[in-house]
């Protein structure tokens, strides 16, 4: 069950338990970083990025499951986890200028901005090798 949803059932008065950006749907982890149509645009772009598949599901843990399934190396899977995690606090941070500052950010911004922070979390986390932007921007996997 989601907070608003809880907050709603006690009777606490709230504007609405809809997802505010699309309004189709409660608000729930599911759909804002999974079948919301935003998150699938997010990672469809990541996995052309990457150049692997980040199955696109409706729920935010069955993707971590698909990397967890990937044939590549354990170090390889720690980026894409960064990479996923980082476009989870892309999406939030949309959704939230969206709602609170009325934002007009572009969806298009969200795979920036994951390629940015996912940069930057990879790129400090490995103190042994340095990769340059252009190199993280072409093929981040080669990173480890």
């Amino acid at each position: 069950m989601n907070r608003q949803w809880n907050l709603a059932y006690k009777g606490i008065d709230i504007p609405s338990i809809r997802f505010p950006l699309c309004d189709n749907s409660v608000e729930s982890c599911d759909h804002v970083f999974g079948s919301y149509e935003v998150a699938s645009y997010v990672w469809a772009g990541a996995s052309s990025w990457l150049q692997v598949v980040l199955l696109a599901s409706h729920r935010p843990a069955e993707l971590l499951q698909s990397v967890d399934m990937m044939h590549i190396s354990m170090e390889k899977k720690r980026v894409v986890e960064a990479i996923v995690f980082c476009g989870c606090w892309s999406i939030w941070k949309f959704r939230n200028d969206k709602v609170f500052n009325k934002g007009k950010q572009r969806k298009e911004y969200i795979i920036d901005s994951t390629i940015a922070y996912s940069y930057l979390w990879v790129s400090n986390g490995i103190k042994k090798k340095h990769m340059s932007w252009v190199e993280w921007l072409s093929n981040p996997l080669s990173f480890v």
